[in-house]
């Protein structure tokens, strides 16, 4: 992925989570799926680039978090043969 499309990405979360008069906690975890989905963290040490030049590290523990959750369902499509399309 393009550095200017993880910066909009980075820029978006950051408003979505941090900023009081567009915070929409749904919508940014939302985002950040779709952002998982279509790749744009699969270069995670660019995106740690992008982020510290965002200066936005309070997006880190957000994405960790994601993560986890995301890890946890791939295990659980593997190990019970579900599929989840929500």
């Amino acid at each position: 992925m393009s550095a200017n499309m993880i910066r909009t990405g980075i820029r978006i979360l950051m408003e979505l989570y941090f900023n009081p008069e567009k915070q929409d906690e749904w919508l940014a975890e939302e985002s950040m799926r779709l952002q998982f989905d279509v790749g744009l963290y699969d270069d995670f040490e660019h995106v740690l680039k992008v982020i510290e030049e965002e200066e936005a590290y309070a997006l880190l523990p957000k994405i960790f978090e994601l993560m986890k959750v995301e890890m946890a369902e791939e295990m659980a499509d593997l190990k019970w043969g579900t599929t989840d399309f929500d």
